[in-house]
């Protein structure tokens, strides 16, 4: 009997065995045979370039955009940031080094399948009482002795 009610995931492909799960098949004792996804907390992975991993840090505050519902933001949190970078990642790039991290969303989410596409933005600061001014009204003048300032 399954734990709870949800979602039911059927693999293509044991990693231990590569069997595929299907009709007929034989199954064998410790085989994975289904997937049951806790849907109820629901976490995206972001890559953080190494240039900024060291602002993030467990308990920051982060907005997730799903895909699929690009106009709504869902609050969630930093829950861990890997200890080294990721390898799949430089791969491809042999200097880049990225960092997975797990972002955990907060709120409940509306039927969201595991595996969609998300994106997140994690805050590391904010700024109170700052001028805000547009950067087309900003501009660079030389002083004598050739400084910009």
């Amino acid at each position: 009997y399954a734990p709870q009610d949800g979602l039911v995931v059927y693999p293509n492909y044991s990693q231990s065995s590569g069997y595929v799960v299907e009709e007929g098949a034989q199954a064998r004792q410790r085989q994975e045979l289904i997937k049951l996804p806790d849907t109820s907390a629901m976490l995206v992975e972001v890559r953080v370039h190494e240039s900024f991993v060291n602002q993030v840090r467990p308990g920051l505050l982060a907005y997730v955009t799903i895909d699929s519902m690009p106009e709504r933001r869902f609050i969630g949190s930093v829950r861990r940031i890997a200890p080294l970078p990721d390898t799949q990642s430089r791969y491809m790039n042999p200097n880049l080094k990225v960092y997975v991290t797990e972002v955990v969303v907060e709120e409940s989410l509306p039927d969201i399948k595991p595996g969609v596409s998300a994106h997140a933005e994690i805050v590391v600061t904010n700024l109170t009482k700052v001028v805000d001014a547009d950067r087309a009204a900003v501009r660079q003048r030389r002083r004598s002795g050739g400084r910009c300032r």
